[in-house]
């Protein structure tokens, strides 16, 4: 949960990518990150229906800090 919203996060075979969208929008992704496996995440708006909000307070470090969480525990459950 960030800022209120619940974010539901998720890859696609066909652009291997950690996109990220509100799970009350039935796992629409609206944005993406890359930059994951470097701890340096970017986050990139592919859907500007939330960009407001994204860009409210520290809304867009919440979701880079999430996602960083998220592809770390990705990463231990799949390699070990």
């Amino acid at each position: 949960t960030v800022a209120g919203g619940d974010l539901a996060f998720c890859t696609f075979t066909a652009s291997p990518r950690l996109w990220v969208g509100f799970e009350q929008d039935g796992l629409r992704p609206f944005w993406f990150l890359t930059g994951l496996s470097s701890g340096d995440p970017d986050l990139w708006i592919s859907d500007y229906a939330h960009e407001d909000w994204i860009r409210e307070g520290d809304h867009t470090t919440q979701i880079k800090t999430a996602a960083v969480r998220v592809w770390e525990d990705c990463v231990r459950a799949c390699v070990g």
